[in-house]
């Protein structure tokens, strides 16, 4: 299947969005586990790591953790149940949508049928329309003339700007309703009733090639009601049905983009992200990663970011090559984090080509690098020990490129199988050995 990273030049076409009773597409560029709970809610941590794996395309990498949604009254709550949801991806027919899905793992398996002896008896796979459509309605022309010709709403407090008390002002509260575009490539994290979209390759159908959003944009759509409706509400009242979706709204920030004082702001070699200015170097799509939660030791205050690691940023050249755009590819190599409260991305380590030389114990000298090497198409995941105190980026393969075919532009790539440890509290990378590699 086509993938961005292997700068894809496929047509695709669209047809008028459906309202299947599950999903569709072919590719599904992000996937998470979302918990309800009829107890009090918490943000998502790793205490719930066995189920915070977000599953992936071949389009695109996500990964994060489990998360309780809004706390209420267990009177006027079902269930507790646990959610898988993807979003994007596209299909042979559409690619003008941004759908979203989720589906009740915490029922995904019926107890075996009565049957007779001898006769194979087994779990039994759930039909496929207990998959629950979250996709919003589409937004009028209006409002979605509005969206293409603003980036923040006009009322918009400062950064730093508190309320009256002195406590920060919460961003989301300025937030614009505006949905994400159709795209492959994007990271999904799921805290608390949120699900929040970042970053992702929009394919443009008329040159063959993939571009990201003008601006890094972050988007949050609240789930939690939908999953986790009243215990009064009627069957259906889930979402899965228009009249439930119509209370599903996008919301949409334009973050700031925070780099250490020593990284160069103005433009030098486009691959490297520390030679760009922080906005445009966020701008990426196919990041992995997952969500870190995690307590300052001084305000005792929970904060939860979204840590992602490499990616692929890309630029197109007007200048034609066999009748089409040429589409350069930029593997990245850094590590940022994503403050979900405070809407603010953090560069926690530029991309690095250093290599340590050590020497063993029969005197030969080991040349390794310190770092991974730039690289898209990869896993990652964030794991955090089981008594809170460490967490860690964990990265595994990918693509990193070779170059350019020198006829055509194309990029030529080579298959990675190396496994890396990011540690979130030293920032510092462990390589960890794997055979056979």
């Amino acid at each position: 299947s086509a993938s961005p990273a292997a700068g894809s030049t496929s047509t695709l076409t669209s047809s008028s969005p459906s309202s299947p009773s599950s999903p569709t597409v072919n590719h599904l560029a992000g996937g998470g586990l979302v918990e309800t709970s009829t107890a009090a809610a918490s943000s998502a941590s790793s205490s719930s790591s066995a189920s915070s794996h977000w599953t992936s395309s071949s389009a695109s990498s996500s990964s994060s953790s489990a998360a309780s949604l809004s706390s209420a009254p267990a009177a006027r709550r079902r269930p507790r149940g646990e959610y898988m949801i993807l979003t994007g991806g596209f299909t042979d027919e559409d690619w003008h949508a941004f759908p979203v899905w989720a589906f009740d793992v915490s029922g995904a398996v019926r107890p075996p049928p009565a049957s007779d002896e001898g006769a194979e008896g087994g779990a039994t796979p759930r039909a496929r329309d207990d998959w629950i459509d979250l996709t919003p309605l589409p937004v009028n022309e209006s409002q979605s003339n509005f969206c293409s010709s603003n980036s923040v709403r006009k009322d918009a407090p400062g950064p730093d700007a508190t309320d009256d008390d002195g406590s920060p002002v919460n961003p989301w509260d300025y937030a614009l309703e505006c949905a994400p575009a159709a795209r492959v490539g994007h990271l999904s994290v799921a805290r608390g009733e949120y699900l929040y979209v970042l970053g992702g390759l929009l394919y443009d159908g008329r040159d063959g090639v993939f571009q990201t959003e003008e601006e890094p944009f972050v988007y949050r759509l609240n789930v939690g009601d939908a999953l986790n409706p009243p215990a009064g509400a009627a069957e259906g009242d889930d979402g899965g049905d228009a009249s439930g979706r119509a209370t599903l709204r996008w919301q949409r920030l334009l973050p700031r983009a925070l780099a250490p004082p020593s990284s160069p702001t103005d433009a030098a070699d486009p691959s490297d992200s520390s030679s760009v200015s922080p906005m445009e170097a966020v701008n990426r799509g196919e990041m992995a990663g997952g969500l870190w939660t995690s307590v300052d030791p001084v305000t005792g205050q929970t904060r939860a970011r979204a840590v992602v690691y490499g990616g692929l940023r890309v630029r197109d050249i007007d200048s034609r090559v066999e009748g089409r755009v040429r589409q350069v590819d930029l593997p990245q190599g850094d590590v940022w984090a994503y403050d979900l409260d405070s809407n603010t991305w953090e560069r926690m380590a530029e991309a690095s080509s250093d290599y340590t030389v050590t020497k063993t114990e029969f005197g030969d000298v080991a040349i390794a690098p310190s770092a991974p090497g730039a690289r898209t198409a990869h896993a990652a995941t964030v794991v955090t020990s089981p008594d809170g105190v460490s967490s860690e980026l964990v990265v595994f393969g990918g693509m990193q490129k070779l170059g350019e075919d020198p006829w055509d532009g194309t990029t030529n790539w080579e298959e990675l199988s190396d496994l890396w440890v990011f540690d979130l509290e030293t920032r510092a990378w462990t390589e960890r050995r794997v055979t056979p590699k």
